[in-house]
């Protein structure tokens, strides 16, 4: 069983709690569901990025790989990504 109270919280913005609550709604949640899980969900990708960005070996080890990665690439001569993005919009007007 998970502990459960009720809380009040101060100063939450209308609209974002018209659409919690249309989406819990949608989802045949409960707002106190909807919420619990609405702040996992933060809490979790906050503590990603904080460790994220305060590892910078990490973000070195991962630039490196990338840059191995891409060395292995071979190149396709003239190849141009803004004249493939345009060719695709162009196609699907």
């Amino acid at each position: 069983m998970t502990d459960r109270e009720t809380i009040v919280i101060k100063g939450v913005e209308r609209q974002a709690y018209r659409k919690l609550k249309s989406r819990a709604a949608r989802e045949g949640l409960t707002m106190g569901q909807a919420a619990s899980e609405a702040f996992s969900g933060w809490s979790s990708e906050q503590l990603l990025i904080v460790h994220r960005i305060r590892d910078p070996g990490k973000m070195r080890a991962a630039a490196e790989i990338m840059d191995l990665i891409r060395s292995k690439q071979k190149v396709q001569g003239e190849w141009s990504g803004e004249k493939v993005v345009r060719e695709w919009r162009d196609r699907r007007r």
